[in-house]
C-alpha cells in the first residue's frame, strides 16, 4: 500500500473571532499551526499564527471590519 499524508484544517468561527489550526493528518494528528483573528470589528483587532510549540511566527494589528 502507498503511503498516504494530508493534512486537516480545522476553523472556528464566533462573532467576534476566527481561530482555526492546522494538522498533520497521518497516524496520529499533530498540530502543525494554530492562529486566529480576534476583536473582528472591535478596536485593538490582532491577528496571529503560532507554531506547534507556540513560538509566535506572524502577529498583527490590522482593521479587521466587521460583516455589515
Amino acid at each position: 500500500m502507498a503511503a498516504q499524508s494530508g493534512a486537516l484544517l480545522v476553523i472556528n468561527s464566533g462573532s467576534s473571532s476566527v481561530k482555526f489550526a492546522l494538522f498533520a493528518a497521518h497516524q496520529e494528528l499533530s498540530r502543525l499551526n494554530s492562529g486566529a483573528l480576534e476583536q473582528i470589528g472591535l478596536a485593538h483587532s490582532r491577528f496571529y499564527v503560532e507554531d506547534s510549540t507556540g513560538k509566535i511566527l506572524f502577529a498583527q494589528e490590522p482593521a479587521l471590519a466587521n460583516h455589515r
